[in-house]
């Protein structure tokens, strides 16, 4: 073999390597069910030999069968869009159905498609969100970054003000660590910044962020050597803590949009060293809006705290607090939402810890440890519905099957 040929059998193994290549090497692997509406039936999309399915699911009738004809679909939308579709590679991923008709963003647009006769038409009322601001429940209001303070934007009146003033580049408001920006892959895709972290309430009352602070953290530099429109190299300068270094920190606020006031927690900040705690949902509302939860950890994350924040006053009061000799972890995976449930009232909470050397649930009351709730050898991955009434939680757990 020539070692010209090297480099070109390298590329085609890294090819093959690629995440859209890698899951059709296990078909059916996953499905992850949607609901439809009222929750009567719901749709999934799985990857088979000839490519991604779209199948529908009926529960009460005991039928599954493809949620529609991708050939007639697929021939429909590219007569509409004037753009090529295949019928098992189709341009999205994520579809509605309502009243005999299925919904899609495709080529920039969203599409709506009659299944009785496969008519598909671009819906000119459906205005595309901006990946740079987040809607309120009520879809009544808009909030983003600009420079570096939080804005508010009416949808009703086009109205925009800002929440804070006084954010810089060191100290930005619902910002993401430096080392957490893709700069480069940002520019490609022509955004200027990530979309901000924040969480609204479930009242769309208020605004949960934090203030991020790089301060104390140290500048990396780089050189981008050939830029994308050509000319010079360019410096490339971010915050980036190394081993031993001070890291970025954050400060939980909470902003009441009607009457423009801010609070502030009354705790220390916390570590932010990488992807914000709202990415990566360590932080959430009670269903009713009258607390924020979220969880901490120190440097060497050996210790987990689940905290409860008042946004009306920023007191803060820890529910749960776990150590370990190695670290404590909050789900079995890094990206995967957190295995914690609040019971309403926020005296009670379902905890999962891996003390006794397995993915279980526990019970706490008031702080203390009641009971455990799951035991064996099996792991517990989600929990999916609490019946606080019937006292009953519903729980996803693997390893059960041989």
């Amino acid at each position: 073999m020539s070692m010209n040929a090297l480099p070109a059998i390298a590329y085609d193994r890294a090819e093959r390597m690629l995440l859209h290549n890698r899951s059709r090497l296990a078909l059916r692997a996953k499905a992850k069910p949607v609901w439809i509406g009222g929750g009567e039936r719901f749709w999934y999309r799985v990857e088979t030999e000839r490519g991604g399915e779209f199948v529908l699911v009926d529960p009460a009738a005991g039928t599954r069968g493809p949620a529609f004809d991708p050939e007639r679909l697929a021939a429909a939308l590219a007569s509409a869009a004037g753009q090529p579709v295949q019928p098992y590679a189709l341009p999205f991923r994520a579809v509605e159905f309502a009243d005999g008709t299925v919904a899609f963003d495709a080529f920039g647009a969203r599409w709506t498609c009659r299944l009785a006769d496969y008519r598909c038409a671009r819906d000119e009322k459906h205005a595309e969100p901006s990946p740079l601001e987040v809607a309120s429940p009520d879809k009544k209001w808009a909030a983003f970054r600009r420079d570096h303070d939080l804005w508010v934007r009416s949808a009703e009146t086009g109205e925009e003000f800002a929440l804070t003033a006084d954010g810089t580049a060191d100290r930005s408001y619902a910002a993401h660590p430096d080392a957490a920006v893709p700069t480069h892959l940002l520019g490609k895709l022509g955004l200027a910044d990530m979309p901000p972290a924040l969480l609204w309430s479930p009242d769309s009352a208020r605004i949960l962020t934090h203030r991020t602070d790089q301060s104390d953290v140290a500048l990396m530099h780089l050189v981008e050597a050939v830029p994308p429109d050509g000319g010079r190299p360019r410096l490339r300068s971010y915050h980036y803590p190394v081993p031993g270094e001070p890291m970025t920190c954050g400060e939980w606020i909470v902003f009441d949009v009607a009457s423009r006031t801010v609070t502030p927690a009354k705790t220390d900040p916390f570590l932010l060293p990488y992807m914000s705690p709202v990415t990566l949902k360590k932080a959430w509302w009670a269903k009713d809006s009258t607390a924020v939860y979220y969880l901490d950890q120190p440097r060497d994350l050996r210790t987990l705290r689940l905290h409860a924040l008042d946004p009306a006053t920023g007191e803060v009061r820890t529910l749960v607090e776990e150590h370990g000799d190695t670290r404590v972890e909050a789900a079995q995976e890094i990206t995967q939402k957190p295995i914690v449930h609040v019971l309403a009232g926020g005296r009670e909470t379902l905890w999962y810890s891996q003390r006794d050397g397995w993915g279980h649930l526990y019970r706490y009351e008031d702080g203390e440890l009641v009971e455990q709730l799951t035991r064996g050898p099996f792991a517990v991955q989600q929990i999916v519905h609490v019946d606080e009434a019937e006292r009953v939680a519903y729980a996803v757990v693997s390893g059960l099957v041989p």
